[in-house]
């Protein structure tokens, strides 16, 4: 019983672990301060288990009100219900706490505080999910694929989300427009991730992976784009 206990706790936190390390290793010319991420991971939790009192019984209504066919009730549960309730949590928070820090002082700082702010909602998502389960090895197992999967899905969408607030922030598009905008792209990529998860096809758990890799490579691409415009911004006001 204790070796699978440990397991368990090896699989919730290992995954998370590995993204956060990725995370904080973009970071590590100009790191965020200790104190800030860890009050960031926790906001993203604390956001997490205030929206499963929502989203579950939510779910739960809607499921049993509904008579349409199958394919409409997951697009209306991936979409309205988990990615909109879920990234607007996220939203929230970021806009009216995290935007406010006083270390979010250059554009990378955005990605990394969305993508920190993404890995504490998935990790106490998965706590949840873990205690939902009654089968201790299954549970385990079932984290283990959430940690690299679902888990790595909340660290894209946070990234899109703090990734567009950064653009606001520091005057690179038009500041409403953009952060619509980010909340927009989150919505569609978790939502979409959501329906293809769902159908539990292997078809649909390749195009998965393939949604996965894309956007990952998006937001790899934009570290290094914002990383560039915080040291020109630097190198200008040494001027």
């Amino acid at each position: 019983m204790s070796n699978q206990i440990l397991n368990l706790v090896f699989h919730l936190v290992g995954p998370t672990i590995i993204w956060l390390f990725i995370c904080l290793w973009w970071d590590r010319k100009q790191p965020e301060p200790n104190r800030q991420i860890i009050r960031t991971f926790l906001l993203g939790g604390l956001v997490a288990s205030l929206l499963t009192f929502i989203n579950i019984p939510l779910t739960e209504y809607i499921k049993k009100l509904f008579f349409g066919p199958g394919i409409l009730l997951i697009l209306i549960l991936s979409f309205l219900v988990d990615a909109l309730i879920e990234e607007g949590g996220k939203l929230t928070c970021f806009k009216f706490i995290i935007y406010r820090f006083p270390s979010f002082d250059e554009p990378v700082d955005g990605m990394i505080y969305g993508i920190i702010l993404g890995l504490g909602f998935a990790f106490t998502e998965n706590i949840f999910y873990a205690f939902a389960i009654k089968d201790i090895s299954l549970a385990a197992d079932i984290l283990l694929l959430r940690g690299f999967t679902t888990t790595f899905m909340h660290f894209i969408a946070g990234g899109i989300i703090g990734y567009y607030f950064a653009l606001s922030k520091f005057s690179l598009g038009k500041k409403s427009f953009s952060v619509f905008k980010g909340f927009i792209l989150a919505v569609l990529f978790h939502g979409s991730y959501n329906v293809l998860s769902r159908f539990n096809q292997p078809l649909f758990l390749y195009l998965l992976a393939i949604l996965l890799i894309i956007i990952f490579i998006f937001i790899f691409r934009n570290i290094l784009r914002l990383r560039k415009i915080g040291v020109d911004l630097i190198e200008l006001l040494d001027k």
